[in-house]
């Protein structure tokens, strides 16, 4: 979101951001849709982290962790940037947690 946020375009320019979230039982999807640039966070290479901080490029790590972590993650290009990521949950644990 911080990303979206950075590079879509301006409300006073018409640019907006949505955000659509849904829970299935034992999936959460996320979507969010912005008027930005064309951008596919998919083909943008992960960062080498063997490298030492000081020899490394900034940027690129909130990208690799969120294709590391979710189990789903797509872009489409319409008039607007949407990305859907997808985690599955186990449920059964978070109604004993007292999730709904």
């Amino acid at each position: 979101m911080a990303n979206v946020g950075a590079h879509s375009a301006p409300a006073s320019e018409g640019g907006g951001v949505d955000l659509w979230l849904c829970r299935h039982v034992d999936l959460v999807e996320m979507q969010v849709s912005d008027d930005g640039p064309a951008f596919n966070p998919l083909h943008r290479p992960g960062p080498d982290v063997t490298l030492p901080l000081d020899a490394r490029q900034p940027g690129g790590l909130g990208i690799a962790l969120m294709k590391s972590l979710m189990d789903d993650v797509r872009y489409q290009r319409t008039t607007r940037n949407i990305l859907t990521v997808r985690k599955r949950i186990d449920a059964a644990a978070d109604d004993e947690a007292g999730g709904t």
